[in-house]
């Protein structure tokens, strides 16, 4: 059995780094956030930061509360 190699086309020899800065997908920030409201008090949130590929100076991040420490009772209290 010929190696797969021989029969797979050539990868020129680069440095993976290299392909780094040519990438189209630009990373987003996401995680966990505590907000102190002066109204609710602690909440506690996931969320996540989009960029526009082609305005990296554009940017929206969404909130999403989270079930600890009673944050989504939290939002809903405020909403009303």
């Amino acid at each position: 059995m010929k190696p797969l190699t021989s029969r797979a086309p050539k990868i020129p020899q680069t440095n993976p780094y290299e392909w780094w800065s040519n990438h189209e997908v630009l990373g987003t920030l996401c995680g966990k956030k505590t907000i102190i409201h002066p109204v609710a008090g602690k909440m506690i949130m996931d969320h996540i930061t989009l960029q526009v590929y082609d305005a990296p100076q554009l940017k929206v991040t969404v909130y999403q509360p989270r079930q600890e420490n009673g944050t989504e009772e939290k939002m809903m209290r405020l909403l009303r």
